[in-house]
Parts: structure tokens; C-alpha cells; sequence
């Protein structure tokens, strides 16, 4: 007996398919840039809003700014402590978001959302359903519903 076909899915009028076709990569890629403009956008704020400091600062003395170490330990796979400046953990941080993959930035940025640190953005990240956090709310505002 021959197989039914598979009905195609689409997202963002992007077909969906296994392993991911070049428009999905260009898509990914898109949402991704977004969210690390949004992270950094809220690290720069965060710093800023510290008033008088400079890079040269221990970075211990940020343990009572917990939204700047909430940050920094939700995209830095590592904490940091004394001997560390603000100046080291910038640059690491900035790495870090720079370098992430797409599947990194989608379940990252889900988290985030989740606990209000980042905002809404108009798309998501396609052909990740398997995503640890799937059954979080969704960070594209296109698929709020009213």
C-alpha cells in the first residue's frame, strides 16, 4: 500500500521541511539578528542606567544589580566573580550573543521573554516545534491572539 503524502505545513509563508530549505536559514537568520539587537539593547540600557560607572569596575560590585547578572547569566554559560571588571564581562557577553546559533538564540530568547527581560518581536524562529521550550509563550507578536 502506498503512503499518503504529507500535507506541506507553512509558517510565514515558508514551507517547513526536514532538513531546513536555504528560505528557512534567511528567515532564522532575520529573527535571530533581531533578537541579538534586542539583548544587547537591554544590556547597554541596564548598564546605563547605573549611572556613573566604568568598565574598570569589579564586576562584584554588580551582585546587587540583579537584572544585569540575570542577563549576563542567562546568555554567559559561565558566572564571574572577583578579579573580573565590568569591561571582561562586556566583552564576553557581547561574544557570546554574537556568536550564538539560531537554535541557541530561539530557545534563549524564549526564556528570556518568558521572564520579561526581552520584548515581543514580530516573528519567530521557524522549524524549531521540538524546542525544549515549546509549551512557553510565544515571543512573535504575529502569533498573539487578540
Amino acid at each position: 500500500m502506498a503512503r499518503a503524502k504529507k500535507t506541506p505545513t507553512f509558517q510565514y509563508g515558508i514551507e517547513i521541511t526536514k532538513p531546513h530549505s536555504k528560505q528557512m536559514y534567511d528567515h532564522n537568520d532575520h529573527v535571530a539578528n533581531v533578537m541579538k539587537k534586542n539583548i544587547i539593547k537591554k544590556w547597554d540600557k541596564l548598564i546605563k542606567d547605573m549611572g556613573d560607572i566604568n568598565m574598570e569596575t569589579p564586576w562584584t560590585v554588580f551582585q546587587e544589580y540583579t537584572d544585569i547578572v540575570k542577563l549576563q547569566r542567562g546568555v554567559c554559560y559561565s558566572g564571574f566573580g572577583s578579579g573580573f571588571t565590568l569591561g571582561d564581562v562586556d566583552e564576553e557577553f557581547r561574544k557570546e550573543v554574537e556568536l550564538a546559533e539560531n537554535w541557541r538564540m530561539h530557545d534563549l530568547y524564549s526564556e528570556m521573554f518568558d521572564v520579561g527581560m526581552v520584548p515581543a518581536i514580530k516573528y519567530e524562529m521557524v522549524g524549531f516545534t521540538n524546542s525544549f521550550f515549546i509549551n512557553k509563550a510565544s515571543y512573535a507578536t504575529s502569533l498573539k491572539t487578540e
